[in-house]
Order: structure tokens, then C-alpha cells, then sequence
């Protein structure tokens, strides 16, 4: 009998993120988030690279969603924090040593690979069909989905910088595709809907 494939859906930033229903969310699904994603979810899997998140939730007030994350997702960072966080990284944080360096380390692809490596116990990838929401990779206005079109790139890096980047995010999802990962994009007008099939993301709620 063939295995039932296990449905992880997984969580970028992007402004999509405001429009999914999270309490409609079919509760057999597993989801990977990463970044501010706790603004709008408390995810199975947490993951972020950048040191200003962790600083966030070390703040007073976001100690009680610091607390949610602890208690109920598997918060995970790379090695890669270590680089700008001078400081003791916290206890609760797992850290994940980046053995394979050969792609550009965004956190989309890391989150999967974490849970590739955390989660499967004896499974194979292919047991698992991955969706992913909330991940353009390409310029969009607004550019976050804590962000309005007022704000959204309000820094010293230009359209040129994120672009490198965006292509070089892309190609960890080629690379991704090409090692067996089942993947579907269920973010609207997103890049990755050239690489892999979309479909809605309600097709993710419960019936």
C-alpha cells in the first residue's frame, strides 16, 4: 500500500501571508515558518537567520510570543547567526550547523533542510509533498507582509542587490526539485510557479 504523503506547507514573509487563513488550515498539516511569521502563526518548525529577529523577541513586550514559540515549535537558527549575534546565543535556540555551504544561505531553503534532517526518522522526502506560501522572489510592493507599499524597501539596498539574491534563491529551489523534493507553489504571481506547479492555497483548508 502506498504511503499517504505528508503535507508540510511552508511559510515565507511575503505579503500572501495576510490573506491565508490559519485557523482554517487542515490540522494534519505540518508547517514550517520563518522570520517575523510569528506576527501571524505559531508554526510546528521555526527558522530564522537574522540576528534583528532574535533581538525582537528578546524584547519585553514579545515575551509572551517568545514564550508560544518555545512551548510550541521547534525554534531552530544556522551557524550563519553567529557572524553578526556577538552575544550567548539563547538555550532554547537549536542551532544548525551549515556542513553544506554550496548554496546561498536564505531561510527558506534552510527551514527544509532542518526539517529533512529532524523530522523524517526513516521517511523518505519523497513521502512528503512541500507547499510554499508567501515566497515571490521578485520584486513586489508591498514587500513583507508586516510592511505597506509606503515602506517597503525603505533601505540602502537597491533593486539590483535583491535581485542577485532572489536568483540566487531560486536556484537552491532548482536544486531542491532536482534531489526528489515534491514541491508546489500556493503563492499567487510568485517565481516559483515557473519551476513547480501552483494551486490554491485553499486547497490546504480543512473540508
Amino acid at each position: 500500500m502506498a504511503r499517504r504523503k505528508n503535507r508540510v506547507l511552508v511559510l515565507g514573509n511575503g505579503p500572501q501571508i495576510n490573506d491565508i487563513n490559519f485557523s482554517n488550515l487542515d490540522p494534519d498539516i505540518i508547517t514550517i515558518g520563518v522570520n517575523r511569521i510569528w506576527l501571524k502563526h505559531t508554526p510546528d518548525y521555526f527558522f530564522f537567520n537574522d540576528h534583528v529577529v532574535l533581538r525582537e523577541l528578546n524584547r519585553g513586550e514579545n515575551e509572551g510570543i517568545k514564550n508560544n514559540l518555545i512551548q510550541n515549535s521547534k525554534c531552530y537558527t544556522s551557524e550563519w547567526i553567529k557572524r553578526d549575534f556577538k552575544e550567548k546565543l539563547p538555550d532554547w535556540l537549536r542551532i544548525y550547523p551549515m556542513s553544506d555551504r554550496s548554496g546561498f544561505p536564505d531561510s527558506v531553503s534552510n527551514s527544509v533542510r532542518i526539517f529533512r534532517d529532524n523530522h523524517l526518522r526513516g521517511l523518505s522526502i519523497s513521502d512528503y509533498q512541500f507547499y510554499f506560501a508567501g515566497i515571490n522572489l521578485k520584486w513586489t510592493n508591498p514587500s513583507h507582509f508586516w510592511k505597506s507599499e509606503s515602506n517597503t524597501f525603505l533601505n540602502h539596498h537597491d533593486k539590483k542587490w535583491y535581485d542577485i539574491r532572489f536568483n540566487l534563491i531560486y536556484k537552491n529551489f532548482e536544486k531542491m526539485k532536482n534531489l526528489g523534493y515534491k514541491m508546489i507553489s500556493v503563492t499567487p504571481d510568485s517565481r516559483l510557479n515557473k519551476l513547480m506547479r501552483y494551486e490554491s492555497i485553499g486547497n490546504l483548508y480543512s473540508k
